[in-house]
């Protein structure tokens, strides 16, 4: 488990002369925000919302809950104003009393076993050719190039996930959406993101579209691990775009974002629906309710330290984790090293 620096929470609630616990809130941002409204802040006050957004940005790194929040905040670092100071006042009041949450890195026994197997193949003699033909094991058992001459790279048996969502128009002031997601694999997370779209979605089908393109780019950017991919979304408006060909009806669409178009016709990743009550990532395009926030929390990994304390105490068990996972890094190093750069010519 990993959990934010007690340090930066300690500054955090220096710089703004709070304390831990003291007058917390339940969600990471108000639930009306009017961002860059009411007076400007002094130069004094100013300096201190800088300093605030930065130990925020440090802190979300552990938890993605808070990632809109600050994102949100950080748009206004130039000319800051009242209600952008509200706002980051709401978010450490609400990191400091939900300071007991961390990420939680599960162990998967299956995967662990897997990993054994792979290591014994790469060891075995059908690995240690000169010719460079050697098997790639892959989830089908397969170690046929495809015909372009590329060895398939789901050889672990790993699923890379990433859900992705959308919020359109959701800039009162530009009117520009939100893309958000965060990936995982064999129950450990990768990685989260809230930013703001480049351009003006002009309907929410075309957020969707957007969103999606951004999390194929960051699975494909994590693809040097060894797993397939997954895009899960809760869009039947996106799904169906990713399905055709062309821009069909939406001809002012930007070519780029077609991409995802040609990449799902060569199987380079699976598009699944998921449902919008449990996709994780709506987290991480707006501000939600109470209740949303506690139930889709768990989906970002993020749950309370006391439940793993043992893990957290017990020095024995630190020590065999991290033994473990120095064994894993090291096979996965190995395997690629042997592997070479992924999508390589046979």
């Amino acid at each position: 488990m990993i959990v934010p620096n007690r340090g930066l929470i300690s500054k955090l609630g220096d710089l703004l002369g709070l304390q831990l616990r003291s007058n917390s809130t339940q969600t990471p941002a108000p639930t009306v925000h009017e961002p860059m409204t009411g007076e400007r802040l002094d130069e004094a006050t100013h300096s201190v919302y800088r300093s605030v957004v930065g130990v925020l940005q440090y802190i979300m790194g552990d938890r993605p809950d808070i990632q809109w929040a600050v994102k949100t905040a950080a748009r206004s670092l130039a000319t800051p104003c009242q209600s952008d100071m509200q706002l980051v006042k709401h978010t450490a009041r609400y990191v400091l009393g939900t300071s007991g949450l961390g990420l939680l890195f599960e162990r998967q026994e299956a995967d662990v076993k897997h990993y054994r197997d792979v290591r014994q193949a790469y060891h075995s003699s059908s690995w240690n050719r000169t010719d460079g033909k050697y098997p790639h094991p892959t989830s089908t058992g397969s170690s046929r190039p495809d015909k372009r001459g590329f060895r398939p790279i789901t050889g672990f048996g790993l699923d890379l996930r990433v859900f992705v969502d959308s919020d359109w128009a959701g800039d009162r002031q530009g009117a520009r959406s939100t893309s958000g997601g965060c990936a995982e694999v064999s129950g450990c997370p990768l990685g989260a993101w809230s930013r703001t779209q480049s351009v003006v979605a002009q309907s929410s089908g075309e957020a969707e579209l957007m969103s999606l393109n951004t999390g194929l780019s960051e699975g494909l950017g994590l693809l040097g691990l060894p797993a397939s991919l997954t895009i899960l979304t809760d869009s039947n408006a996106g799904r169906q775009t990713c399905h055709r060909t062309g821009v069909g009806r939406v001809k002012h669409l930007d070519i780029r974002y077609l991409t995802v178009q040609l990449l799902l016709r060569q199987k380079q990743f699976e598009l699944q629906r998921v449902p919008g009550v449990d996709n994780p990532s709506d987290l991480l395009t707006k501000n939600v309710s109470r209740q949303v926030l506690e139930r889709l929390r768990s989906g970002l990994h993020l749950v309370p330290v006391d439940r793993e304390v043992g893990m957290l105490t017990s020095r024995a068990s630190k020590r065999q984790v991290g033994k473990e996972a120095m064994v894993l890094a090291a096979t996965l190093a190995w395997a690629r090293a042997r592997e070479g750069t992924p999508r390589v010519p046979a």
